[in-house]
C-alpha cells in the first residue's frame, strides 16, 4: 500500500522535510495502518459476507443539513428553506472551528469519519479538503476512560484501536505536521457512547481541549438524542445533522452490496415493519447480512436483529468457538452475551470488566450448576474468546463492549424478556417503565418487538407509556399555547414519540391503538396553519412522518387523503400528506394525482394560475417521490418536462433533475425508451446545459453501454447544428456503447471537416486509439 504523500500533495506544499528519517517512515508506517483500518467495515459481523466487501467497496455518500437552518425561512410557495448537502460540502463550508455530526443510531456516524480518514491524505477534495490532511481517528469512549493530557490519551486511544506496532512518539502531534505541511483532521466519534459518570467533567475537559487544537480541523459524532446545545463550550462551532438515506442511495447501497440481485434484496427489505428506519445505514446492513445467509429479510426490527445475533453465533460456531469454550457454554452463549449487555446497561458504562466477570459467573453458576471458581474462569474465558471471534462483542483496548450500541440494546431486551418470563406487569414494573432513560429507551423498544414476536399482548404496556387523551385536550393545548404546546407534544423524548416509535418497529397492538396514534397527530396537522406545521415537518419529530408509519391504521390514511386532497391546506402541506399517504397505503387514485400535479395537468398550489409557476423544486420532489415507490414510468414523464425546462430554472437545480433523470433510465423498460431519446436529443442540443452535464450524460451512456443510444449518438455526431466539441464526444460515447468500427469512420470524416483546431487534433488523437483497438480486437 503506497502511503506516501499523494501525487497532488507536493503541488499543494505538502512534503516531508528533511529533518529525520525515523519521522518520515513512522509517519508512512502510520498513514498505511489508518487505510488498513479504515478499509474495513466498522461492524466486525460484517466482516464474513462473500465476496468481501470493503468499506470504500460499499460507502454510499451521506447527505446532511445544517441545523441552525432548519426553520430559518419559507419560499413563495411555503417550502422551508432548508439545504441538504453532501459531507464534502460540510467540510468545504466549515472551515474553522468544530463541526458537530448528529445522526440517529446506525445513521452512518462511524462510517462517514472511516471515509474522511480514508481520504483525508491521499484524496482530500473528495471530502471537501483543499490540501492533504493528516487523519487522527479518535473514539471518545477510550480517551474518556484515560487520564492525562490530550497527546497522552489519544496516543494510549490510538495504539489500542489501530493494534499500532510502535508506541506513538512523545510530540508526535506537533512534530507531525512540522515534518509534512499538513494539518490534523481530527476526527472525534461516539460522544453519546462516553460513561455517564464521566461525560460531565469529560465534556468540561473536552471543551477547553478542542480550543486549543486550532488551526486543525476538528469534526465530532454524537447521537441527536443525547447531545444538547451547550454540551460542548468551544467556539466557532457548527451543527449538522445527518439525514436518512433516500430512496437513490439505498438502490446505491442495495447494487453495491447485491449487483444483479440488489432489486431481489430491496423487495424484501421494503416488506419490514420500521418505518423511516428503513432509511438508516446500519438496518441495511444488517439486512444485507441476513439476506446473504437466508435469502430473505424478516418484517419486524426485533427479528431482523434476532436473525443478525444468530447469524454471528452460528458462524463462529462454524469456525470452532466452542472448542475453545466447550460444549455446554457454546450452547448458551447467546444468554451469556444478553446477560453481559444487560449488566452493561444497568451499570451506564460504570462497571469493570471484572465487574462483568463476576456478573456472567453468577449466570453460569445458577445455568450450569458450576462452583463459584469455575464459574469465573468459564466467564473469563467466555468473554476474551467472544470479544475476538464473535464479531458482536468487542474489545477496544481496556474497553469491552458491542459492535454498535444498538446490538447490546437489543440482546440486553432479550435478557429481560427471558429473566422476566414475557410477564407484562413485571417488565414494565422493573424496565420498560424507564423507557425515558438515555440508557433504556432502545431497550424499551426492542422489548416491545420480542414479545409481538411472541405473540403476547403489550396494549397494557403501550397503554402505559401513552395514557388515553382526547383529540380535544390536543387541540385546547394547541390553542392554548400554539407551536410550544405542539412542541410539548412531540417531544423527541415523551410519550408520543416512543409511542411511535414502537409502531414503526412493527408491535402487535389492537387497532384502536393504531387509530389513537393516528388521531393525535391528524389532530395537530388540522390545528395549524401552514407556516407552523411547514416548520414543524422538516424536524425529527414531523407528524408526516409520524403517520406514514401507521399502516395499521384505516383513520390515519384517510385523514392524509382528506388533506391532500383539500385546497384549503398550502401545496407543501399537501404534497406531504400525499408523500406520507403513499408509502402508507397507495391507492391508484392517489398516484394517478401525485404524477397529475408533477406534470402540471392539475395545480398543486390553488393561488397560481397554472403549475408552471411553481417551484421547480417541488416538481423534483414528486419526481422523487414517485420513484421511490416504484412508479418508475411515472416519475420519468415528470422528470422529462423538468429536464426540458429551460425558464425560471437555477442550473443546480436542473442539473440534479437531471441525475435523478439518468437514475431512473437506469431501471426503465423498452417501452419508454422513444421519451429517454427525446430527451437526449434536447439536452445535447441545449446551450443552457452545462459543460460538466454533458459530460455526465456522456458518461452515463458509455457506462451503461445502452444499445439504444447508439443511433441518437451517431445522428449527433454527424449534425453540423451540435457543437463541434459535443459531436466529438458523441462520437467516442458511440465507440465505448459498442459501434467501434462505425465510430471510426465517423471521427475520421469528424476530423476532416471541423472547424475548431483544438477539437481537430483531439479527434485525430481518438482515431488513431480507435485504430488501435480495432487492432487489438
Amino acid at each position: 500500500m503506497n502511503s506516501s504523500p499523494p501525487a497532488g500533495a507536493m503541488a499543494a506544499g505538502v512534503e516531508f522535510r528533511e529533518r529525520g528519517v525515523s519521522h518520515k517512515q513512522h509517519i508512512e508506517n502510520y498513514l498505511a495502518r489508518i487505510q488498513d483500518y479504515c478499509a474495513c467495515l466498522p461492524y466486525l459481523s460484517l466482516h464474513d459476507i462473500r465476496p468481501n466487501k470493503t468499506l470504500s467497496e460499499t460507502y454510499v455518500a451521506l447527505r446532511a443539513r445544517d441545523s441552525a437552518a432548519a426553520g430559518a425561512g419559507y419560499d413563495k410557495f411555503g417550502r422551508p428553506i432548508t439545504s441538504e448537502i453532501s459531507v464534502a460540502e460540510v467540510l468545504a463550508d466549515s472551515r474553522e472551528g468544530c463541526t458537530v455530526i448528529l445522526g440517529d443510531p446506525g445513521s452512518g456516524k462511524s462510517s462517514l469519519l472511516r471515509h474522511l480518514a480514508e481520504r483525508a491524505w491521499t484524496a482530500p477534495e473528495s471530502i471537501g479538503l483543499r490540501k492533504p490532511h493528516l487523519p487522527l481517528l479518535i473514539p471518545l469512549p477510550a480517551i474518556a476512560a484515560i487520564s492525562g493530557p490530550f497527546e497522552k490519551r489519544i496516543a494510549v486511544a490510538l495504539e489500542q484501536e489501530l493494534s499500532l506496532a510502535r508506541a506513538m512518539p512523545a510530540g508526535f502531534f506537533d512534530m507531525w505536521p512540522a515534518e509534512t505541511g499538513a494539518r490534523w483532521l481530527v476526527l472525534l466519534d461516539a460522544l453519546d457512547e462516553v460513561p455517564n459518570r464521566l461525560r460531565a467533567s469529560f465534556l468540561r475537559w473536552l471543551g477547553g481541549t478542542l480550543m486549543q487544537l486550532a488551526p486543525n480541523r476538528l469534526v465530532l459524532t454524537t447521537r441527536s438524542s443525547s447531545y444538547r446545545e451547550g454540551d460542548i463550550s468551544t467556539s466557532p462551532l457548527s451543527h449538522y445533522e445527518i439525514l436518512p438515506f433516500a430512496p437513490e442511495q439505498t438502490n446505491e447501497f442495495a447494487k453495491k452490496w447485491f449487483g444483479s440481485e440488489a432489486s431481489l434484496f430491496l423487495k424484501g427489505f421494503h416488506r419490514t415493519h420500521v418505518g423511516d428506519l428503513q432509511r438508516t445505514p446500519l438496518l441495511l446492513a444488517i439486512a444485507a447480512k441476513v439476506f446473504s445467509e437466508h435469502h430473505d429479510v424478516p418484517e419486524r426490527r426485533a427479528r431482523l436483529y434476532e436473525n443478525f445475533v444468530n447469524i454471528a453465533i452460528a458462524e463462529a460456531r462454524q469456525k470452532g468457538i466452542e472448542s475453545e469454550l466447550g460444549e455446554r457454554i457454546g450452547k448458551v452463549s447467546l444468554f451469556a452475551l444478553s446477560r453481559i449487555a444487560l449488566h452493561m446497561t444497568e451499570s451506564a458504562g460504570s462497571s469493570s470488566e471484572s465487574g462483568v466477570h463476576r456478573n456472567l459467573a453468577s449466570y453460569f453458576q445458577k445455568a450450569l450448576g458450576t462452583s463459584p471458581d469455575e464459574s469465573l474462569v468459564d466467564a473469563e474465558r467466555f468473554i476474551d474468546v467472544m470479544a475476538r471471534r464473535s464479531g458482536l462483542l468487542i474489545r477496544r483496548g481496556r474497553v469491552l463492549g458491542y459492535v454498535h450500541p444498538t446490538i447490546q440494546e437489543y440482546l440486553a431486551a432479550v435478557a429481560i424478556t427471558r429473566e422476566c418470563d414475557s410477564r407484562n406487569d413485571a417488565l414494565w414494573e422493573k424496565y420498560i417503565s424507564k423507557w425515558q432513560s438515555r440508557q433504556w429507551r432502545e431497550v424499551a423498544l426492542f422489548a416491545l418487538g420480542i414479545l409481538s414476536e411472541q405473540q403476547v399482548d403489550i396494549n397494557d404496556i403501550f397503554r402505559a407509556v401513552m395514557p388515553n387523551i382526547s383529540t380535544d385536550k390536543v387541540r385546547e393545548v394547541i390553542a392554548e399555547s400554539g407551536l410550544d404546546g405542539v412542541d410539548e407534544l412531540l417531544e423527541p423524548n415523551g410519550a408520543l414519540m416512543f409511542a411511535t416509535e414502537s409502531i414503526r418497529d412493527g408491535i402487535g397492538l389492537n387497532l384502536s391503538e393504531y387509530d389513537r396514534i393516528a388521531g393525535y397527530y391528524l389532530t395537530i396537522v388540522r390545528c395549524l396553519d401552514s407556516s407552523d406545521l411547514a416548520h414543524i415537518a422538516e424536524t425529527p419529530s414531523s407528524p408526516f412522518d409520524a403517520l406514514r408509519m401507521l399502516r395499521a391504521s384505516p383513520s390515519a390514511a384517510q385523514g392524509l387523503r382528506k388533506i391532500a386532497r383539500d385546497p384549503a391546506m398550502g401545496g407543501y402541506i399537501r404534497f406531504l400528506a400525499m408523500r406520507s399517504l403513499v408509502y402508507l397505503r397507495e391507492t391508484n387514485s392517489d398516484v394517478q394525482l401525485l404524477a397529475q400535479w408533477g406534470i402540471g395537468e392539475k395545480a398543486l398550489y390553488p393561488n397560481d394560475a397554472t403549475f408552471a409557476d411553481v417551484a421547480y423544486s417541488a416538481r423534483a420532489d414528486i419526481a422523487e417521490l414517485l420513484y421511490g415507490i416504484g412508479q418508475t414510468d411515472k416519475a420519468l414523464s415528470v422528470l422529462s418536462s423538468l429536464v426540458r425546462k429551460t425558464d425560471g430554472t437555477g442550473s443546480g437545480a436542473r442539473g440534479l433533475a437531471i441525475e435523478l433523470w439518468m437514475d431512473v433510465v437506469r431501471n426503465l423498460d423498452n417501452c419508454k425508451r422513444s421519451i429517454v431519446v427525446k430527451d437526449l436529443e434536447f439536452l445535447v442540443r441545449d446551450p443552457g446545459v452545462s459543460q460538466s452535464t454533458f459530460d455526465r450524460l456522456m458518461a452515463f451512456l458509455k457506462e451503461r453501454k445502452f444499445s439504444w443510444a447508439m443511433p441518437f449518438l451517431e445522428r449527433m455526431a454527424v449534425d453540423e447544428g451540435v457543437d463541434d466539441w459535443r459531436r466529438c464526444e458523441a462520437a467516442i460515447a458511440l465507440a465505448s456503447v459498442g459501434d467501434a468500427e462505425r465510430a471510426r469512420y465517423i471521427v475520421i470524416k469528424l476530423t476532416e471537416c471541423l472547424n475548431d483546431s483544438y477539437a481537430r487534433h483531439y479527434m485525430d488523437e481518438q482515431s488513431r486509439r480507435l485504430w488501435m483497438r480495432e487492432e487489438d480486437d
